[in-house]
């Protein structure tokens, strides 16, 4: 089975890099590409035009978990949880210190719980307007992604 599993992502890259991107974010699907050595100019463009896209979808989330039109019991404790995680972090708090600065820098970390997700709660919760806080996440989010390229591409240059 795992024979199968690994010629199937060998023989298909793209597919992989998407499902890499979509749930473990351009951290892993930018590593992907450069390994599997897909053409960083349409990997790239696809991973901010996504990331850029999700703004809304998470914004929309949380708006309507926070207006309970959306809100179930799992939905209501999953929310909680993660503003009661970030709430009490240090760098959660300099970040939203730090204020649209914050946003643009949170958005821009390739390390798991920062990256998009928690750069547009961050803005939501500072009660940012979408139409202004997109912009920002949208900075942040090109500036990530230059970042993991460049530390990519630096890392397989000193490797191979």
């Amino acid at each position: 089975m795992f024979d199968t599993i690994h010629d199937f992502l060998w023989r298909y890259p793209w597919l992989l890099f998407v499902a890499l991107h979509l749930t473990l974010g351009r951290t892993a699907s930018i590593s992907q590409a450069i390994i599997f050595k897909l053409d960083l100019w349409i990997a790239a463009p696809f991973a901010f035009f996504w990331d850029c896209v999700q703004v809304p979808l998470w914004w929309w989330l949380y708006n309507a978990v926070s207006r309970r039109t959306l809100r179930t019991k799992a939905m209501t404790q999953w929310i909680e949880r993660r503003e009661q995680r970030a709430e009490h972090r240090r760098l959660w708090q300099r970040f939203g210190a730090l204020g649209n600065g914050g946003v643009v820098l949170l958005a821009a970390l390739p390390f798991w719980g920062c990256g998009m997700w928690t750069a547009t709660l961050l803005a939501w919760s500072m009660g940012s307007r979408l139409s202004r806080a997109f912009w920002y996440l949208a900075l942040g989010g090109l500036l990530g992604l230059m970042a993991m390229i460049a530390l990519g591409l630096g890392v397989k240059s000193v490797v191979t």
